[in-house]
């Protein structure tokens, strides 16, 4: 693997999607801070920024592969939640 190649894959992995609870089908991407790296996982609540103001979404998928610029940090890793309703909503299909 390239080492240009390495810092792209390095990178995606520091990106999480995040849904946030309005009528909007898509997610959002995020950056993770290096201080949470280890706490995100799929399904946990985070505080983020979103428009101007902050709100609380759920990781739906860590590292993106979608091509964002200047990616906004999330601001706090709150707890696990329980997906399984907001899936059934949320998910294609």
């Amino acid at each position: 693997m390239s080492s240009t190649l390495a810092l792209f894959e390095e990178e995606k992995l520091k990106l999480v999607d995040v849904a946030v609870p309005l009528p909007i089908k898509d997610s959002y991407t995020y950056q993770i801070p290096e201080q949470f790296l280890d706490q995100v996982q799929v399904g946990c609540r985070l505080r983020i920024p979103f428009k101007n103001r902050t709100m609380i979404g759920y990781a739906v998928g860590i590292g993106s592969d979608r091509p964002v610029q200047n990616p906004k940090d999330i601001l706090e890793v709150l707890d696990m939640a329980f997906m399984g309703h907001f899936e059934a909503h949320h998910t294609n299909g």
